[in-house]
C-alpha cells in the first residue's frame, strides 16, 4: 500500500456528527461507482476505517470502535512536519494495528496505530496522517475540534465503551 500527496487544491472536509460514529470524516468528494474500503484493526474491539474513490483519493475515514481511550487535558501537538494536499491511497488493503489508542485532547484528536515513530506526514486540511519508515500508517491526528464535535466524540467513545464491558 501506497500513500501519495496530490498537490492540488484542497477540498475541504467536514465531520458528520453521526450516532453510533465516534469520528466520521467527509473528504468533500463524490462517490462513484469505483471505491473500495480498507480498515486498521485490533482485536474485535477496535476499528477504523477508510473509503478511497476511483482515483485512490481518500474521501471518508471513520472510528468504527474503540474500547481504548483516554482524555488529555493538554493541546494536540503535530509529531513531524507534514507536506500538504489531497491524501491518496495506492492499493489499499486492510491492517492489523499492533497498537490502537485514542486520545482526545483539548484542540483534537489523536488516534495511534503503532509504537512506531512516524517519519513523514501528510496534511489534508485539519487531518494529518504520520507514517513510518515502511509506509505504515502510525497515527492520525484531527485537529481543530469544535465543542460540539468534542462532545459528541466523548458521548459515543463512552456509549462503545459500555456496550463493550
Amino acid at each position: 500500500m501506497n500513500y501519495v500527496i496530490n498537490n492540488q487544491s484542497i477540498k475541504p472536509y467536514k465531520l458528520i456528527l453521526e450516532e453510533y460514529f465516534a469520528l466520521k470524516i467527509d473528504m468533500g468528494y463524490v462517490w462513484g461507482e469505483a471505491h473500495q474500503s480498507f480498515e486498521i484493526s485490533k482485536d474485535d474491539n477496535c476499528l477504523f476505517e477508510f473509503s478511497v474513490d476511483g482515483n485512490n483519493e481518500l474521501c471518508e475515514a471513520m472510528l468504527i470502535t474503540t474500547t481504548n481511550y483516554s482524555i488529555k487535558n493538554e493541546d494536540l501537538r503535530q509529531i513531524v512536519s507534514s507536506q500538504e494536499g489531497v491524501i491518496a491511497v495506492e492499493n489499499p488493503k486492510n491492517l492489523v494495528a499492533e497498537k490502537f489508542e485514542v486520545e482526545v485532547f483539548n484542540n483534537g484528536l489523536q488516534i495511534t496505530f503503532s509504537e512506531n515513530l512516524p517519519t513523514k506526514a501528510y496534511k489534508q486540511g485539519d487531518l494529518i496522517i504520520y507514517l513510518g519508515g515502511s509506509d505504515e500508517i502510525t497515527s492520525l491526528q484531527v485537529w481543530n475540534l469544535s465543542n460540539e464535535e468534542q462532545n459528541h466524540l466523548l458521548t459515543e467513545l463512552q456509549y462503545n465503551m459500555e456496550g463493550k464491558s
